[in-house]
């Protein structure tokens, strides 16, 4: 009988270790070949302009991916081929924003497990507008005609993009002058000008301001003088540089966001990378490396934006000369660094002119107020050998003399020698340098 018992109670240990072993079997395989999908990813950024990006996902199963919002973005893919854990690239796409910044979700599922997400953003693709100016000159009882525009700047441009404009007027040189209310423009590239015809007859001589309004939320006061009908014309100018060419950087004067690409080294200094999409960079970026200073820009790309005419062409001189959309930022900081103009060829050869230099300046904050400003080559004696700058978060323009200059005649404007309050050598800016006779 105990034996029997004894034999009955090994043959039940028996049994009951066998199906705790199949149960521990069972519950092993169960994780084994559970449900599982994950990526490598859990927020992806496109900038403006769009471009493409990729993910990865490692799943041991049938898994597929979805998007939130078809209209801008695309996949390469809507359900996976690997299902053995591999990993899996699933590119996706977006395209241009000329709008609001925008947001979406791609959401990665498989059968038995919650959905995986990715945030997917895109930053927004607004116009940005530069400083505007008035061309032409105004005079009273003179009909205007096309000289006559207010001229705007853009870059980050969508091709056929409507903007509409209206134009205040006021002042006493206002009499005559057309208002203009609700006017359409067309952006027809990537960066260009708007320009805005002004029409009518102005009836009476003295200031006129100009209050502009974009539907895009950009305002502007300009001021203009309506001069005599008979006064005498303005002299002959013999250089004029507007840096319309650089676009790319951010505008620290305005205090307004820009845009860049990337750069790769090539022959003979940094180009362009293609395959680095143009992007949204903040004010204080500057758009390129030096034009001018060793380990800078290629001569293919300082043709490109007007440093040189052509390869071997005596362009702009200098040091640590950075492009700014619309402008140039003279040094980093780092020493002291000016910049030089090209030669005035316009004078005739072995003769002399006095002139009128203008030009508008505007410093980085905190950097020194002084800017120097000297004779590089050629003849001529200036009137000043400093500016006294101020403005950091807006355009002034400065003017000199110069007696005696000549067609070799080339002017060097420069941070101080000194540090400034920032403990750095200054920083500056500049645009629009015009030498007229006077």
């Amino acid at each position: 009988m105990l034996g029997k018992s004894i034999k009955n109670f090994v043959n039940s240990g028996i049994f009951l270790g066998f199906m705790v072993l199949l149960a521990s079997c069972k519950k092993n395989t169960t994780e084994e070949f559970s449900p599982r999908v994950g990526v490598d990813v859990d927020v992806i950024e496109f900038p403006y302009a769009g471009s493409e990006q990729e993910f990865t996902v490692r799943a041991n199963g049938p898994w597929s991916v979805s998007l939130s919002d078809e209209s801008w973005l695309s996949l390469s893919l809507t359900e996976g081929t690997l299902t053995d854990g591999s990993p899996e690239k699933v590119r996706i796409q977006a395209t241009r924003n000329s709008g609001s910044s925008r947001e979406a979700t791609v959401t990665i599922a498989i059968e038995g497990q919650s959905d995986i997400e990715i945030s997917v953003i895109q930053e927004d693709g607004f116009v940005l507008l530069g400083d505007a100016g008035i061309e032409g000159i105004l005079k009273a009882d003179q009909a205007m005609d096309e000289t006559n525009l207010i001229s705007i700047p853009y870059t980050r441009g969508t091709v056929d993009e409507k903007i509409v404009v209206s134009v205040a007027v006021s002042g006493e040189g206002a009499a005559g002058i057309t208002p203009i209310e609700d006017m359409e423009l067309t952006i027809g590239s990537e960066q260009g000008k708007l320009s805005i015809p002004l029409t009518g007859i102005p009836s009476n001589e003295g200031a006129v301001e100009f209050a502009i309004s974009i539907s895009n939320g950009y305002t502007y006061s300009l001021s203009a003088q309506i001069v005599a009908k008979d006064a005498l014309p303005v002299g002959e100018i013999y250089y004029d540089e507007k840096f319309d060419k650089m676009v790319w950087g951010g505008d620290y004067v305005n205090r307004q966001a820009g845009i860049m690409g990337g750069f790769k080294l090539g022959e003979g200094g940094y180009v362009i990378d293609e395959d680095i999409p143009v992007t949204t960079v903040d004010y204080l970026t500057p758009g390129s490396y030096s034009f001018i200073a060793s380990g800078g820009m290629a001569v293919t790309y300082r043709i490109l934006r007007g440093i040189l005419t052509q390869e071997g062409a005596r362009g702009l001189g200098g040091g640590q000369i950075l492009e700014r959309p619309g402008y140039l930022q003279v040094g980093d900081g780092v020493k002291s660094d000016g910049l030089i103009t090209r030669q005035i060829w316009t004078i005739p050869s072995g003769q002399t002119r006095k002139v009128r230099v203008s030009v508008d300046l505007a410093i980085w904050e905190g950097s020194s107020k002084i800017i120097r400003v000297s004779r590089n080559a050629g003849a001529g004696q200036l009137s000043v050998s400093e500016l006294e700058v101020e403005n950091h978060s807006e355009w002034r323009t400065y003017e000199f003399f110069i007696t005696g200059a000549s067609n070799l005649t080339r002017i060097r404007f420069a941070t101080d020698t000194e540090k400034g309050p920032d403990n750095l050598y200054g920083r500056f800016f500049i645009r629009n340098i015009l030498v007229q006779e006077v």
